[in-house]
C-alpha cells in the first residue's frame, strides 16, 4: 500500500469558475478532455461550500468491533489544520464507504460537503428513466403493452401485430442489446407493397442513447435522456415544481425525483444540492480552437440547486452541479432495496457495463483487477485540475458495499485509495480500499 509523502505543489490555475455544464470527456476519441478557454467562461462565484447532515439509512450490526477506518484512511491520505473541510483532509476529497450486506458504515470523511460530480450524476439519471418510462423498455409492465398495441403510436398495422411483438419482446429484456436497437428496428422494419423497406419503428430507440449515456458517458445522450423522461413520461402526473425553482422542466423534475428516490430533505431555503443545469459540452475543433454545442437542455436550470462546492478548498472559488458523498450513498442504498425488482435488475446491469474509454474509472478499474463486480458511474473532467468522481455498488465475495469517492484535484490521493492503473490494469500494489475489502471479507 502506498504511503503518501510530501503533497505536490498546487496546480496553478485560472479557471476556478463555473461551468454551465462542468461534465466528463464526451463519448467521441476527439472529445475534449481539458477545459474551454477561460474566454468562454463566465466570472468566478464564491460561496459557502459546506451543507448539513440529510437523513441515512441505519441497520443494528451484529458484526464484532471493527478496525478504525477512518483513522487509516485518513492517516493514508493526510491532513492539514489549514484544511477548510470538516476533517481537515490535504487534498479536496470526500469518501463514504457502506457494507449494505451487514449494515455498517466503514468510511465516513467530508461525508456531507458538496463536490462536484462530472458524470456520476449519469446513474442516478439512468435509474430516473427507467423508474418512469417502463412503456419503452419493459414488456411485462401493463403501460408497455397498451403503448405497444396503441395503433396511434405508429402509422403502420405491422408495428402492433402479434408476430412483431414477439421480435421485440424477445430482444428489449436484454439491455445490451439496447446498443443497437437502431439496427434492430431497421433489420425489422415494415415492408411496403413493393417489396421495399417501409417506415422505420423509432419508439423505442431513446434506449439505445439510454445505453450511451452510461456505457460511453455520452453527454448530449443524458441531456436527450432527462427531456424525453419529463416530456414523454411525466406528462400524466407531472411534478409538482416551485414556480421559484424554475417550474416543471427537464433538470427541476429530476432532482425533485432524485431528493424523493433517495430519501434527501430540505427545509425552507436551504441550498439544495443537485443539478443546476446541463447546458453546454466543449470539444477542440479540427484546428485545436474550443467550440461550445447547446445540448437539448440548455436553457434549463433549477434556480434551487444553488449550492455549491469549492475548488480547492483555500481558493474561494466555487462550481454548482454537486452532490455530497452521502447523497450518492443514499441513491445507491434506494437502489439496492428497490422493491422494483425490474427497474433495480436492469439499472445494475447497465450500470455494471464496463468499456473502454471515459466510462470507465477507478471504480471498475479496481472491481475489475480484484475479481469483484462495481455497478457504477464514473465521472471525469479537468478544470484547472482534475474532477474525479466514482460512486456505485461493490459486489465482493458474496458482501455488497457502496464505494463513493468525490474529489477535485486530488491525484495522490486518489492513487492512495485506488492504486494506479495504466490503460486499466493495476500498476504496482493494491489501493487502500481494495486492502480494506480484502479485510472484512476473509
Amino acid at each position: 500500500m502506498k504511503v503518501r509523502g510530501m503533497k505536490k505543489s498546487a496546480v496553478l490555475f485560472a479557471l476556478l469558475v463555473f461551468v454551465s455544464a462542468c461534465q466528463p470527456a464526451p463519448v467521441t476519441p476527439a472529445a475534449a478532455s481539458l477545459s474551454p478557454p477561460p474566454e468562454t467562461l463566465p466570472a468566478p462565484v464564491s460561496t459557502a461550500t459546506h451543507c448539513p447532515p440529510t437523513p441515512v439509512y441505519t441497520a443494528t450490526s451484529t458484526q464484532a468491533a471493527q478496525p478504525d477506518y477512518n483513522r487509516r484512511f485518513l492517516d493514508a491520505i493526510g491532513v492539514t489544520p489549514a484544511s477548510c473541510l470538516p476533517d481537515k483532509t490535504a487534498d479536496d476529497v470526500g469518501i463514504y464507504i457502506y457494507d449494505l450486506t451487514h449494515g455498517r458504515e466503514l468510511v465516513s470523511i467530508n461525508a456531507d460537503t458538496a463536490f462536484q460530480f462530472a458524470s456520476a450524476f449519469k446513474g442516478p439519471a439512468l435509474v430516473y428513466f427507467l423508474s418512469n418510462c417502463q412503456k419503452y423498455w419493459d414488456p411485462s409492465d401493463p403501460a408497455w403493452e397498451a403503448y405497444f398495441r396503441d395503433p396511434r403510436s405508429v402509422r403502420n398495422a405491422w408495428y402492433v401485430s402479434d408476430a412483431y411483438r414477439e421480435a421485440v419482446v424477445s430482444y428489449l429484456p436484454d439491455v445490451n442489446n439496447w446498443r443497437n436497437i437502431e439496427a434492430f428496428f431497421t433489420r425489422n422494419r415494415a415492408v411496403n407493397n413493393g417489396g421495399e423497406g417501409g417506415p422505420i419503428d423509432r419508439r423505442y430507440f431513446i434506449l439505445q442513447q439510454v445505453y450511451r449515456m452510461i456505457a460511453y458517458s455520452g453527454n448530449a445522450d443524458t441531456a436527450d435522456v432527462l427531456r424525453f423522461v419529463n416530456e414523454n413520461c411525466l406528462s400524466d402526473s407531472p411534478p409538482v415544481i416551485e414556480a421559484r425553482c424554475g417550474g416543471p422542466n427537464a433538470i427541476t423534475a429530476f432532482n425533485a425525483w432524485f431528493y424523493a428516490f433517495a430519501g434527501i430533505d430540505y427545509r425552507g431555503d436551504e441550498p439544495r444540492r443537485g443539478l443546476y443545469n446541463w447546458n453546454i459540452v466543449y470539444e477542440k475543433g479540427e484546428n485545436g480552437e474550443w467550440v461550445g454545442t447547446p445540448l437539448s437542455t440548455n436553457g434549463f436550470k433549477d434556480a434551487c440547486a444553488t449550492q455549491t462546492a469549492l475548488l480547492n478548498c483555500r481558493t474561494g472559488a466555487a462550481v454548482k452541479n454537486v452532490m455530497s458523498p452521502r447523497d450518492f450513498f443514499q441513491f445507491y442504498l434506494a437502489l439496492y432495496t428497490l422493491e422494483d425488482t425490474s427497474t433495480r435488475r436492469n439499472a445494475l446491469e447497465l450500470l455494471k457495463v464496463d468499456l473502454e474509454g471515459p466510462a470507465r474509472g477507478n471504480l471498475k478499474n479496481m472491481a475489475r483487477n480484484m475479481n469483484a463486480e462495481a455497478m457504477s458511474k464514473n465521472g471525469y473532467y479537468y478544470y484547472g485540475g482534475p474532477i474525479l468522481a466514482d460512486a456505485g455498488i461493490v459486489r465482493y465475495r458474496g458482501v455488497s458495499f457502496v464505494v463513493v469517492t468525490l474529489s477535485y484535484d486530488a491525484q495522490d490521493a486518489m492513487e492512495i485509495l485506488y492504486g494506479t492503473y495504466v490503460n486499466g490494469a493495476l500498476k504496482g500494489d493494491a489501493g487502500l480500499i481494495q486492502s480494506m475489502l480484502d479485510e472484512v471479507t476473509p
